[in-house]
């Protein structure tokens, strides 16, 4: 056997410890090259050598037969996988890395991997908050989502947790609306994912671990380095916080051991960091790495944050925060167009959507796309029209934007450069303003007004709250003085070093 990693010390201080090695138990397994592919080791089928396996805490590397050992704790095994293999798809289509542990088998925990060339880059796809709750929004999922993805070919998808709406039952036919891709897919928990009848937060992952397997796990694929966590502490009576347990950050510590500095680290969990109580742990243990993104859902929001060391980050460069808004949009709320797709614009202004990862190197991009949409579409502008006759309440709800051109850039942040062109003009800069999206603000007037939600359609709850939040990716400029009356051409850039480059239109008039 080769070192096992464990709270920070390896196998050769363990060996040290003969009462402390007598007392646990172990199981053990091999990871063999399934060279004929039947899923299962047959003889001349050699096990691989130093291969990282783990137990949700502890970690340990094969022996030069493939075969390890571990501590029986934990739910499941996994294997963390090497760029150049590829693991077998299990029958409910998944990507099979992991063995759930059973409580009277201590032998035979072997998994299969299979050679592949080594990607130079990647693309991703990223699934913020889908949650179903019915067989309709599984179907809306499909046709939003799903069907959009076919033509991409991506190397490998995640998801960003709360799959589901409290209802774990429905998590088999989401994980098989999932697997029709034909692609990868790596989870992540969310706090609508938990079993809320656990008292202890070891728990409470459990019915989730049963459908999709083990909540905080790792893996490698092309230039990148990939690291599921469960940052849902659960408190008891439907209560939890964003944290993560000391379990996490044991095989956090264990798992970056091996991971070279210099490489793209991904940490993928529910709760954004800015969220997090121990945050700062986690960024201690990052320390030893430069290059690092953080992927998260949970607020139903679009934005994008930097951490450098003013905010307690040591890497070299400054850790980038995504949180990639909600597949599901706002809770699959508000009216239903002809298709029978609820509107569901995020409070921040961002349309319902998922986003891309493209990595080369130990680089990477990022970009939105909003579901039923172009590529293009990554902003909506506001700008004053002329006084509408029919639709007065868009009268109303101009007032908020009143003599101000506003473009709502989806995927914008604190990198981003947004400019104005009137005309045939000179370009003007725009400036990052946190405040109200117009056109949500235009929903919740509406609905407010009674306007909807018409049968069958759900509005999006507590109106009043919903219509005072604001965005991170607004950008305004007055309308200048000088402009003649009557209409103009308005042409918006945003641009940005994370990969955005987008242009978008808008008729401005003027009095």
């Amino acid at each position: 056997m080769l070192p096992l990693f464990r709270k920070g010390l390896c196998c050769a201080l363990l060996l040290s410890f003969s009462s402390y090695l007598s007392a646990q138990s172990f199981f053990t397994g091999t990871i063999y090259l399934d060279k004929n592919n039947n899923g299962q080791r047959d003889a001349g089928e050699p096990g691989l050598p130093r291969i990282t396996v783990s137990n949700g805490t502890d970690i340990t590397l094969t022996g030069n037969n493939g075969q390890y050992q571990l501590p029986a704790t934990g739910r499941h095994v996994f294997v963390i996988k090497p760029a150049a293999y590829k693991t077998a798809t299990r029958k409910d289509g998944m990507p099979a890395f992991y063995q759930p542990i059973q409580p009277t088998q201590t032998s035979g925990y072997d998994m299969a991997l299979y050679p592949t060339p080594v990607k130079k880059s990647l693309h991703m796809a990223l699934i913020g908050d889908p949650q179903v709750n019915a067989s309709d929004d599984i179907n809306h999922f499909q046709n939003l989502v799903i069907r959009e993805l076919y033509p991409e070919n991506p190397d490998a998808i995640i998801t960003l947790g709360d799959l589901c709406f409290d209802g774990q039952e429905i998590l088999p036919a989401f994980k098989a609306a999932l697997a029709v891709t034909g692609k990868p897919v790596y989870n992540c928990i969310g706090n609508h994912d938990i079993s809320y009848e656990k008292t202890d937060y070891k728990d409470a992952a459990a019915g989730y671990e049963a459908v999709f397997g083990p909540a905080v796990y790792a893996f490698n694929e092309g230039p990148a380095h990939f690291v599921a966590l469960n940052d849902v502490f659960y408190l008891g009576q439907k209560n939890y916080t964003g944290r993560l347990s000391p379990e996490n950050l044991t095989f956090l510590k264990n798992d970056l051991q091996q991971v070279p500095r210099e490489q793209l680290v991904v940490l993928y969990m529910h709760i954004p960091i800015d969220e997090l109580e121990n945050r700062q742990e986690l960024f201690d243990l990052l320390a030893g790495h430069d290059r690092v993104l953080c992927v998260a859902g949970h607020t139903h929001t679009n934005y994008r944050t930097y951490y450098d060391r003013a905010q307690g980050w040591k890497g070299k460069y400054p850790l980038q925060l995504l949180v990639a808004g909600a597949t599901c949009g706002s809770w699959w709320q508000g009216e239903h167009d002809a298709m029978g797709i609820p509107q569901a614009m995020m409070a921040c202004g961002s349309p319902k959507g998922y986003w891309w990862l493209n990595i080369s190197g130990n680089d990477y991009q990022l970009q939105f796309k909003a579901s039923q949409y172009g590529k293009d579409y990554q902003m909506n502008i506001w700008a004053p029209e002329q006084k509408y006759e029919w639709d007065t309440l868009r009268n109303m709800t101009a007032q908020i934007a009143a003599n101000t051109i506003i473009a709502n850039v989806f995927a914008g942040s604190e990198k981003t450069t947004v400019q104005l062109q009137i005309d045939e003009g000179n370009w003007l800069p725009m400036q990052r303003t946190e405040q109200a999206d117009p056109y949500f603000a235009y929903i919740i007037a509406q609905e407010k007004k009674g306007y909807y939600p018409t049968k069958m359609s759900s509005g999006y709850g507590d109106a009043e709250a919903a219509s005072l939040k604001t965005s991170q990716h607004i950008w305004t400029l007055p309308v200048p003085a000088k402009l003649t009356p009557g209409l103009h051409r308005l042409k918006i850039r945003a641009t940005d070093p994370c990969g955005l480059d987008a242009v978008s239109y808008k008729v401005l008039y003027t009095e």
